[in-house]
């Protein structure tokens, strides 16, 4: 008897808005709050919800920020966003008036491009698609090629013209699966990166050749790809 398919995960429901200072950005930046629930599934059925708290992230780099670095209180989600500046959050959250933006510094821009590498390098994609497309579209070409090869005395001695293309079939399915699900990965790496950048440059009008210069120094050809497509667009 197959047994019975449980899942626990977290989800996270936005809360609000706040203030406080990210260690990672080296400023004072607007922080996410969000509540943390943990839900229990039986076969995709919530049937178990347990609060977990709050969590805190710039939303800059989008790193996690101690509790205790963000000042309160805390604003409604849809009463501020990012275009509106730090300046206009800090006074709905009844703090001084007219203050100056923070300067984006470069250890700010390094901090979310790190940010991004990580968050790429680490991502989770189902590769269901991609696998699926990939073996459908190899194994008729597998099955195309092993027949043409035993007709012209290419395919591999002892075998039959039936298994010979049984064996092209497999084949090509295997390799379609495994070079389709490479591709869909690196694609959906790639489209993180591009989204994740140009949001921020959105939201924080960024300097994108000063960002593509500095994404020069990352290992990450994920990283690179997505700053210089960021710089590019606004030309």
């Amino acid at each position: 008897m197959p047994g019975i398919r449980v899942d626990v995960k977290n989800r996270r429901t936005p809360a609000g808005w706040a203030v406080g200072n990210c260690p990672h950005c080296g400023q004072v930046e607007a922080i996410q709050i969000d509540d943390v629930t943990q839900v229990t599934s039986i076969y995709w059925i919530p049937v178990y919800r347990r609060p977990l708290g709050q969590e805190c992230c710039c939303d800059f780099c989008r790193r996690p920020v101690d509790p205790a670095e963000v000042a309160k209180p805390v604003i409604d989600r849809p009463l501020w966003s990012p275009p509106e500046g730090l300046p206009q959050l800090v006074e709905k959250m009844g703090g001084e008036s007219g203050l100056a933006a923070p300067p984006t510094t470069d250890r700010r821009l390094r901090s979310l491009l790190d940010a991004v590498e990580s968050e790429a390098s680490l991502m989770r994609v189902d590769l269901g698609p991609g696998a699926t497309w990939g073996a459908v579209l190899g194994a008729p070409v597998g099955l195309l090629l092993s027949l043409l090869a035993f007709e012209v005395g290419l395919a591999v001695k002892g075998i039959d013209r039936f298994g010979t293309g049984m064996f092209g079939l497999m084949t090509g399915g295997v390799v379609g699966l495994v070079a389709s699900s490479v591709a869909y990965f690196r694609r959906a790496r790639n489209k993180l990166a591009r989204q994740r950048l140009a949001t921020a440059c959105e939201n924080y009008g960024l300097d994108r050749a000063r960002l593509a210069d500095l994404a020069t120094e990352f290992n990450s050809e994920v990283v690179r790809r997505a700053a210089a497509t960021c710089r590019d667009e606004q030309r």
